[in-house]
């Protein structure tokens, strides 16, 4: 997880360099008739201390360096850190039969996510076959997504669920990625099934249930008790009662269910 945000910080980082090249790059070109103006009158005004090929070569110059400073830029994007590359780890697949595709489309939704999730589709799949969870591939996708990116023996962040009796249950105790999506799979029907959530489309339970899968189960039946099912507020009362509980000075992401349904989109009816 420190890894990944890590990478999520550097690659911040590099957008916003990124970004500003192409504003310097932009105003440069929109410019250029300023520019040559100025030069000009300079060359005019300083007399033989600019010489035209003096001129010219300071203009040779200006251009190749902004014709490499694009081509850099061009290639940070082709490498997925520039501006235009914020999307491009973000793949929208259309097809699950074609070998090159990479978003799962089911009856009731799809899904975008990275090629290092999608390079776990025959686990998953497989899972989701043996436990029943077929409509919930997409959920699925999005929860490795956000837990691992796809880049950790341990996608699935399982490791201290019950159903993890191969490993020690503490964070990263999983190291086996197929046993990890094998149990985060049947843990996140569990969490599905204790929040009565009735199809990939009932989405506010699925955002209880959720926030169980990143809490425990225990959040689940402690969050219907009191409010009927989950809420932002409960979310964060939870985890306030846990850190006091705990002695922590914090407790999973009262965040995890937006965090998780970015990468979960609804296929439109009709």
């Amino acid at each position: 997880m420190k890894d990944r945000i890590r990478d999520r910080v550097l690659s911040g980082i590099l957008d916003s360099l990124t970004y500003a090249g192409l504003v310097i790059i932009g105003l440069v070109e929109k410019a250029g008739s300023l520019f040559r103006a100025f030069l000009a009158s300079a060359r005019k005004f300083a007399g033989t201390f600019f010489s035209s090929k003096s001129v010219r070569s300071l203009l040779v110059f200006v251009s190749a360096t902004a014709m490499l400073f694009l081509l850099l830029i061009v290639r940070l994007t082709q490498l997925g850190v520039g501006p235009a590359a914020g999307t491009s780890k973000l793949i929208r697949v259309t097809s699950a039969s074609s070998p090159a595709a990479q978003e799962e489309v089911t009856e009731y939704g799809r899904v975008s996510v990275s090629k290092d999730v999608m390079q776990y589709e025959k686990e998953v799949t497989d899972y989701a076959a043996r436990y029943g969870m077929d409509d919930y591939i997409p959920l699925i996708y999005a929860v490795i997504e956000q837990e691992s990116g796809g880049s950790s023996a341990d996608v699935m962040q399982s490791s201290t669920c019950f159903y993890n009796e191969e490993y020690s249950q503490i964070v990263g105790g999983i190291t086996d990625t197929d046993y990890s999506i094998q149990c985060g799979v049947q843990y996140l029907k569990y969490c599905l099934g204790q929040a009565n959530v009735s199809g990939p489309a009932d989405i506010s339970k699925i955002k209880l249930a959720l926030q169980g899968y990143n809490y425990g189960h225990n959040y689940i039946g402690w969050a219907l008790k009191r409010d009927g099912g989950y809420t932002k507020e409960n979310a964060e009362a939870f985890a306030d009662l846990m850190q006091r509980s705990l002695g922590w000075t914090s407790y999973g992401d009262e965040d995890y269910p937006e965090h998780v349904l970015r990468y979960y989109v609804l296929k439109q009816s009709g």
